[in-house]
């Protein structure tokens, strides 16, 4: 991995349960892991029809340097981008170097 391709700042966040709402109700809230630097490549758009509405789905790969610990329930923060994991991370070629994030953006 070449840390010159790493040009992107990303937050990576994990759920955790706050405080309860009027109702009682367990919150969720998000809570930082980390911020390490990525590099954020485009795969796919779509849009589709869901309840009568009209969605976009956009895909991405997010590379960043090996970091045990990243579970598929964990998102990622890019801006004002929220890209949730799809997929348990993918450790390339098992050399604990570089993981691979196959991402869907929220909308």
């Amino acid at each position: 991995m070449r840390a010159g391709t790493l040009r992107k700042r990303v937050t990576i966040q994990q759920p955790s349960e706050g405080s309860a709402d009027p109702l009682n109700e367990k919150v969720m809230s998000w809570s930082d892991v980390a911020t390490v630097w990525a590099t954020v490549l485009p795969q796919s758009g779509r849009e589709f029809y869901r309840a009568q509405q009209v969605h976009a789905d956009l895909t991405d790969v997010v590379s960043i340097r090996y970091r045990p610990g990243i579970t598929a329930r964990m998102r990622l923060v890019l801006g004002p981008r929220i890209l949730n994991l799809a997929a348990p991370p993918v450790n390339v070629e098992d050399r604990n170097r570089e993981l691979l994030l196959y991402c869907v953006e929220e909308q």
